[in-house]
């Protein structure tokens, strides 16, 4: 740009009459040189408010993004709950005498009647379809067995199909923007919202640009059910809408920075490393939040009110309750007694390093009527302080469970190795002055003992082998009435105890597929189980029973019977219905868990019923060798 110029090529005197009137020649150099200063000056501003510019623009996306994905997670937690009302119909028609009456009949009338009266209702019995349609492609379905007893009558499904209602519902939940959209797809095509019939189908949970019917959006979409991207719910933004938004924040930035001038350059020069430290803190807060959203353990801000701040997925994972409802809320009330809880949680200080930091306590929470035995530790800063846990509830059950085996197999150790000992003491101190019928007496003693030892090591080792997969069974068929009648013939005089052994046996059983000596096995222990429990007398009956394509086994006492409260804990491994032996009933706690794990490596499944002082009745169920479940199984073996 040229300050001062003549009207030919030569150049003015330099005392000759100049465009400014009255400045010389060197004040002419030095407007010159501030003039390009000036413009140098602003080539940064201009630079800057560029890159300010930019990065606004990403910001935008990122805004853009969080809201589709906070829209996004409000119309799951929508359809969740949607879910969840079609769960407990399901259950409640599971439960409807009416609907179990018509499931053990078998009626398809009954059955359709049932499904015309509750829409969106199916019920099976196996695998077919007696009442209602099967749940379409484009639908969400939730299935609850119908149960009488230890028998599974069938099925009832409650779908929710993919129609207008849900995704009006959806929509409200979401509370969409002006100009969004939400979708539901099922194979790809968009089944329901903005242009239907349309392909649509995006992979992964980040936002992707995509293109539907000749429109540009941005898209979030989460998979539904577990079909993988079979099903989806998609939230959209017109492209369109994005990029008027970032040209306005732009341009609202570009016309800011070029209004400022030199202001807003020595400003920005200045503020620089302030904005860039700004900026990182922000990004390490926004990446700290996202990975505590990601973590197992539990994690909780409590200010210095003890008013709960955050909490996190795993602390909603780990309570069962939910963020929204804990947040605002003063811990205490969230957890009762946590007063006195807190007075045990060893509390570091996060004002800088510790060189020991604070070693986590395991302690017993009541939430809801639950106990949780949570390891709990905590740090204080300025505004509050973080609590982080996890439950350790199973491991601690596991470990009494462990902690009362290895009590109860000292105790069974201790007898058998007593006896053996102690004959084995009198046989060589005084064997030769002993009759015959002593030595024998105490040589069967040593047998009978020895036998009850290995009897004891073997169920260890099976329950450690069933437990790694590591149990090889031998395939086949035998003859289950036979072998009843075997094990019966074979149960000692003098475990009976007078208690008479009754065996209920069609006259002609087919065979059964699987090792045989293992089903003697589970046999055997649920007879001596019997008449263990049966200390006041009764009688044992065995029973026999074709029930379809299995042969049912039932074993049924009139002993002490079992707690209601301990039906689904009797098969588990260490479990003891006398831990205390208070009534001087012996065992380890493995038999039931290794006749289990045995049926079920035979294709079988087992179960009992009981009343306390009543009695028990173990069933156990093994397919015959010409069914297809029979050949399964043999496969397995």
């Amino acid at each position: 740009m040229r300050m001062l110029s003549g009207r030919g090529s030569k150049p003015l005197p330099a005392d000759g009459p100049s465009l400014s009137g009255s400045l010389p020649s060197g004040t002419s150099f030095r407007l010159r040189i501030v003039a390009y200063l000036v413009l140098f000056s602003l080539l940064p501003v201009g630079v800057a408010g560029w890159a300010i510019a930019r990065q606004s623009s990403q910001s935008e996306i990122a805004r853009v993004d969080a809201s589709l994905n906070a829209m996004l997670r409000a119309a799951l937690s929508q359809l969740e709950m949607t879910l969840g009302q079609a769960e407990r119909r399901a259950e409640t028609l599971a439960a409807s005498q009416p609907v179990r009456r018509a499931l053990r009949a078998r009626d398809p009338g009954a059955l359709r009647a049932h499904a015309r009266r509750n829409p969106n209702s199916a019920f099976y019995v196996e695998t077919a379809l007696l009442g209602g349609r099967a749940p379409a492609p484009a639908a969400l379905a939730t299935s609850v067995e119908a149960i009488t007893g230890e028998r599974v009558l069938g099925r009832v499904v409650v779908s929710v199909p993919f129609d207008r209602a849900l995704a009006a519902e959806l929509r409200r939940a979401s509370a969409l923007a002006e100009g969004d959209e939400l979708v539901l797809t099922s194979g790809g095509s968009i089944v329901q919202g903005v242009a239907r019939g349309a392909g649509l189908r995006i992979s992964g949970g980040d936002p992707t640009d995509v293109d539907v019917d000749g429109v540009s959006y941005r898209a979030m979409a989460a998979s539904l059910g577990t079909g993988g991207t079979a099903s989806q719910l998609i939230v959209l933004r017109p492209s369109k809408t994005i990029d008027a938004a970032g040209r306005d924040v732009a341009w609202r930035v570009l016309l800011g920075a070029l209004a400022a001038l030199g202001a807003i350059a020595l400003l920005g020069y200045a503020g620089a490393p302030a904005i860039a430290r700004g900026r990182l803190s922000q990004q390490q807060r926004a990446q700290a939040a996202r990975v505590l959203e990601h973590v197992g353990d539990g994690v909780v801000l409590v200010d210095r009110g003890g008013v709960v701040r955050f909490w996190n997925a795993g602390a909603e994972a780990i309570t069962g309750l939910a963020g929204e409802a804990v947040t605002g809320k003063k811990l205490n009330e969230v957890i009762p007694g946590w007063r006195t809880v807190a007075a045990l949680i060893p509390v570091g200080t996060g004002t800088a390093r510790l060189r020991e930091p604070a070693r986590a306590k395991t302690v017993p929470v009541e939430i809801d009527g639950t106990e949780f035995w949570l390891s709990l530790t905590g740090v204080k800063f300025a505004e509050g302080t973080v609590y982080t846990f996890r439950d350790l509830t199973e491991e601690r059950r596991l470990d009494e469970l462990k902690s009362d085996f290895v009590t109860t197999v000292s105790h069974e150790f201790r007898t058998p190795v007593a006896a053996v000992y102690g004959a084995a003491v009198i046989l060589e101190e005084r064997g030769d002055e002993l009759e015959d019928e002593a030595r024998a007496e105490l040589l069967g003693i040593i047998f009978q003992q020895s036998d009850r030892l290995a009897r004891l090591v073997n169920d260890i080792l099976v329950a450690g082998q069933l437990a790694s997969e590591g149990l090889e069974l031998v395939g086949g068929a035998f003859d289950a009435a036979a072998l009843a009648r075997s094990v019966i013939d074979e149960t000692p005089v003098r475990l009976r105890n007078g208690v008479p052994i009754d065996l209920h046996a069609p006259a002609d059983v087919p065979l059964v597929a699987g090792d045989g000596a293992k089903a003697r096995q589970v046999l055997a222990n649920l007879l001596e189980n019997a008449i263990k429990y049966s200390p006041d007398g009764g009688r044992i009956d065995v029973a026999l029973e074709p029930h379809g394509r299995f042969l049912r086994f039932a074993v049924q006492d009139r002993g002490l019977g079992i707690p209601h409260r301990d039906h689904e804990r009797v098969f588990e491994k260490f479990y003891r219905a006398d831990p205390q032996m208070r009534r001087g009933i012996a065992g380890t706690g493995l038999g039931l868990y290794i006749c289990r794990g045995l049926v079920r490596r035979m294709n079988g499944r087992m179960w009992m019923t009981s009343e306390p002082g009543s009695g028990s009745t173990f069933f156990f169920e093994l397919p015959f060798v010409q069914t297809p479940a029979a050949t399964e199984a043999l496969t397995r073996l």
